[in-house]
């Protein structure tokens, strides 16, 4: 499909009308172990959502009631088309790191989605927060998933060894800082999942963090409702989870629909933010 004919198919999906009411299953338990915790978050007033689930695992030391507007403004900006299962894999410890259990607990959550969603053959993202994020790459570069994932998304996962890992032939859309927040370096973050992820289906949001307040550790937990312990987590920047929650809508539709991956489609929300994609990728 030609760019800018995929783009004028994609305009009323890129933005759809808003959801109208948003509900949580509230905190769940896997039955077997590895234990984790889950929430699932979906339109209720959308009988055949969801075309598209997200499963996306929790920071360093956060829990998955953190991430309640995130996942809101997700199935808002999706206009209740996808559903938000935010994973804990685990919770008697603040290490987020192991790809092994996050897989085990999302299959198992898989194979019985039907009770979590009223989801009928949807595509499935798989992603995370910081040590979330790692996880995640660690399990799609073990092919420990056993149903089929069409991305990658990264909200600073760290740490990300371009040297150890890839998610080749995988699409990603991943969002970083340009300096170093809450002790996350940059260059093992959301810059090196775009680095291993599949050539021309990738997009990384850049974010010019320089005159931000690096005080309380920096923006690194700006994804959760009120950060780690109330740090890193400046609230006059929380238009960073608007802007990431209509960046994970485009990506899904664009990775749905195969249609290229332009700038057009993933326009900047700020000018503090540098949308780095492959240079062939406007051709």
């Amino acid at each position: 499909m030609h760019a800018y004919l995929s783009s004028l198919a994609l305009a009323s999906l890129i933005a759809p009308t808003t959801a109208t009411n948003i509900v949580s299953s509230g905190v769940k338990t896997t039955v077997d172990k590895p234990r984790g915790k889950y929430e699932v978050w979906h339109d209720a007033d959308v009988p055949a959502c969801c075309s598209v689930v997200l499963l996306l695992t929790v920071g360093t030391a956060m829990s998955v009631q953190d991430y309640s507007m995130l996942s809101t403004k997700m199935i808002d900006a999706s206009g209740g088309a996808t559903g938000v299962i935010f994973i804990d894999n685990n919770p008697r410890s603040i290490v987020k790191t192991s790809g092994t259990k996050l897989a085990s607990i999302a299959n198992a959550i898989v194979k019985d989605i039907a009770s979590h969603l009223p989801a009928e053959n949807p595509r499935y993202f798989v992603g995370g927060h910081s040590a979330g994020g790692q996880a995640a790459v660690e399990a799609l570069a073990a092919k420990a998933f056993s149903f089929p994932v069409h991305g990658f998304i990264g909200m600073a996962p760290y740490e990300v060894d371009p040297t150890k890992m890839s998610l080749a032939g995988v699409p990603s859309m991943n969002w970083g800082f340009q300096h170093m927040t809450c002790g996350v370096t940059p260059a093992k973050a959301g810059r090196a999942a775009y680095t291993i992820s599949e050539e021309g289906h990738r997009v990384f949001y850049d974010v010019d963090d320089k005159t931000w307040n690096h005080l309380t550790g920096g923006p690194h937990c700006i994804f959760t409702n009120s950060g780690c312990l109330g740090l890193c987590h400046p609230k006059k920047n929380l238009w960073m989870q608007e802007g990431v929650a209509q960046a994970v809508h485009n990506f899904t539709t664009v990775v749905a629909t195969g249609a290229p991956f332009t700038g057009q489609m993933f326009a900047a929300p700020k000018s503090s933010v540098d949308v780095i994609m492959d240079s062939t990728a406007d051709e």
